[in-house]
């Protein structure tokens, strides 16, 4: 999907989601690969995410791989997506009714884990349950 205009809502797709560069979506978006370089505001999870130069994103983030080329700005919090399938957070900025209503959008699920010598485990997840 490509857009470049104004989309307020959720995006869910098993596809690509690509913000061209007057593009601008608020909200919650999960896909597979996201691509911006116009803004986002809100939640995102996917497996990938490259923020292009003059790309902006503003929110949480749930991704595996995060790709951010010179120009491009991320002002949020990012969770990594192992490929366990838990997420890693080094600091906890959401407060625990958004950071449920995150994973549960993403599709992920909570459960109790022990963390490995020098990594800060937030929540381990099991991926679509």
């Amino acid at each position: 999907m490509h857009n470049d205009g104004l989309i307020e809502g959720v995006i869910q797709t098993s596809f690509d989601v690509c913000v061209g560069c007057s593009g601008q979506i608020k909200g919650l978006i999960k896909a597979r690969l996201v691509v911006i370089s116009g803004v986002i505001e809100g939640h995102v999870a996917c497996q990938r995410l490259e923020i292009l130069p003059g790309g902006k994103l503003l929110g949480d983030l749930i991704c595996r791989e995060l790709i951010i080329e010179h120009g491009g700005k991320f002002i949020g919090q990012r969770h990594e997506l192992t490929e366990s399938g838990d997420v890693l957070s080094m600091t906890r900025i959401l407060d625990e009714g958004q950071h449920k209503r995150l994973l549960e959008f993403a599709g992920l699920h909570e459960s109790p884990t022990q963390p490995e010598p020098g990594m800060v485990f937030e929540h381990a997840v099991q991926v679509g349950r």
